[in-house]
């Protein structure tokens, strides 16, 4: 009887340790990607006036901002303000590569040459993600400085009648809703002193989209009902989006 017992025993074990062996790994619940729709305006039209209180954006402050948002996926465009919007050209940002994520902690029933498999495939996913991104952030920063050049230019500062901002506002919504995935919320910052002089007609904002100002005065100006955030630099501006998907 005991030797029964025991034999059984035995018997139980090794088939546990056999399926130990052979246990399947646990899906990983990957994490949900953020995913942003942005379109930056530039307004140099009052670039000679000293008073106008509005930041010059540097190519620096819109790659950290296409850098940040690819953190995510999502797009992200830049536009200025001259005396007529409606056909001007804007620098696109799109990008939609999620990053790979790393191998979780090897288990303890895992074999290592897969592991170290699994390791190796993800070294060289993630170089290929880093590469493709780098190349993306140098096109766009290098697009954003022809851009940056005609949205600060004379030509457009010293035009009398030049601030068509409802103009640039209006090709903002075009765009984002063009990139508009679901029910996701938009962004439209616009920087600038938010006083247009040309006078076309004002599209609605969608629910789902928001206006925000940058400019160290901005008091003056003429959006109080749809300026969701008031804010003096781009940075700051930036930190709501990022932050506030989050």
């Amino acid at each position: 009887m005991k030797r029964n017992v025991l034999l059984t025993t035995a018997v139980f074990v090794m088939a546990f340790l056999q399926g130990c062996g052979s246990l399947p790994e646990e899906p990983l619940k990957k994490p949900e990607t953020s995913r942003y729709n942005i379109c930056l305006i530039l307004d140099g039209t009052d670039r000679l006036c000293e008073q106008a209180g509005v930041p010059i954006v540097t190519v620096s402050e819109m790659t950290s901002l296409a850098d940040v948002l690819s953190e995510g996926v999502g797009t992200l465009y830049v536009g200025y303000v001259d005396d007529n919007c409606d056909n001007n050209n804007v620098v696109l940002f799109e990008w939609d590569q999620e990053k790979p994520s790393a191998p979780s902690e090897k288990k303890g029933y895992e074999m290592m040459s897969k592991y170290e498999e699994k390791e190796t495939e993800y070294s060289d996913n993630k170089k290929t993600y880093d590469d493709r991104r780098e190349a993306a952030l140098n096109t766009f920063s290098q697009e954003c400085a022809t851009l940056r050049k005609m949205a600060y230019s004379d030509f457009v500062a010293k035009q009398k009648k030049g601030s068509d901002v409802n103009g640039a506002i209006n090709q903002a919504i075009r765009l984002l809703q063009a990139s508009l995935h679901g029910a996701e919320q938009s962004y439209i910052i616009l920087v600038s002193d938010g006083c247009d002089n040309v006078g076309k007609k004002l599209k609605e904002l969608p629910p789902n989209m928001e206006l925000l100002i940058v400019n160290t005065n901005v008091s003056r100006h003429q959006y109080d009902g749809i300026v969701s955030k008031e804010f003096a630099t781009l940075g700051q501006a930036s930190n709501y989006i990022f932050v506030n998907q989050q």
